[in-house]
């Protein structure tokens, strides 16, 4: 798994801000495993407890807080929402 520096920036901002950078790919490196599979399905983000990783193939690009992101499932919209 590779870590971008770009990456390794985000997650001292938006994750733990007393990180340093080898910190923080230290931090990211434990989600390793898990990359390796998501990358494997064609996944393109992996949610670990302290935010989701985004991928290009086995690399992280950037990091999201979990928070960020919440939005209701399609599904539970109607079609004049979706519209």
């Amino acid at each position: 798994m590779i870590v971008t520096a770009h990456a390794r920036q985000r997650w001292c901002e938006r994750i733990d801000p007393r990180a340093t950078l080898e910190e923080a790919a230290a931090a990211m490196q434990l989600s390793s495993r898990a990359v390796e599979i998501a990358a494997a399905f064609g996944c393109r983000v992996v949610r670990t407890g302290a935010a989701k990783l985004v991928l290009e193939g086995e690399t992280v690009v950037t990091v999201i807080p979990r928070n960020w992101i919440c939005r209701e499932p399609v599904a539970a919209r109607t079609a004049e929402e979706r519209a």
